[in-house]
């Protein structure tokens, strides 16, 4: 019984400490129609779209450059939720077990780098700015929360994204969609 108890209350204690997340989405319907109409038989082949022109729209809104304007556009590089990841995080990504690196230890691995082998630190390439999206930690976060994805064989689009504050998640996909839409 003392077991069952203990077993319990670690249980309970350990889905108190997880944060509340929430999912908004917004859906973007592709319509390949010619803006004049003159004729009928127009309008009915010019519905057909080919499968690829579809995914080609899903891999551009799952571009980093439509990510960074989204982060940009949202000042999202000061909000808490994309800095360095609380507790929780940091014991994940010492453990290996989460995608989010700590910040300090690849600094620390950088200098010590440099520092050994200096010939390479002259070889290797310009240190990478907040601006490259592919090592930009806070663009990787908005990255792995943003989930796009083709409703069915329509041509419907769904923009997820998860958040801890339902609002600032609805406003996050709802940019993601008006800033492909402006494109």
């Amino acid at each position: 019984i003392g077991l069952t108890v203990l077993v319990s209350a670690v249980a309970a204690g350990g889905l108190m400490l997880i944060p509340n997340r929430y999912d908004a989405a917004a859906t973007v319907q592709i319509d390949p129609r010619k803006r004049t109409i003159v004729q009928l038989e127009n309008v009915v082949s010019d519905l057909r779209t080919d499968t690829s022109v579809v995914e080609s729209e899903v891999e551009i809104l799952k571009s980093a450059p439509l990510a960074m304007r989204v982060i940009e556009k949202l000042n999202l590089r000061t909000d808490p939720e994309f800095k360095e990841p609380g507790p929780i995080g940091k014991t994940l990504a010492a453990l290996g077990l989460n995608t989010w690196r700590l910040q300090k230890s690849k600094e620390n691995r950088a200098d010590a780098t440099e520092n050994s082998d200096p010939i390479g630190a002259l070889l290797k390439t310009p240190a990478t700015s907040k601006a490259d999206p592919v090592h930009d930690e806070v663009a990787a976060l908005f990255g792995s929360r943003l989930k796009i994805s083709r409703v069915r064989n329509s041509l419907v689009i769904e923009i997820r994204f998860n958040a801890k504050d339902p609002v600032k998640s609805a406003k996050i996909a709802h940019t993601v969609a008006e800033l492909y839409i402006q494109d």
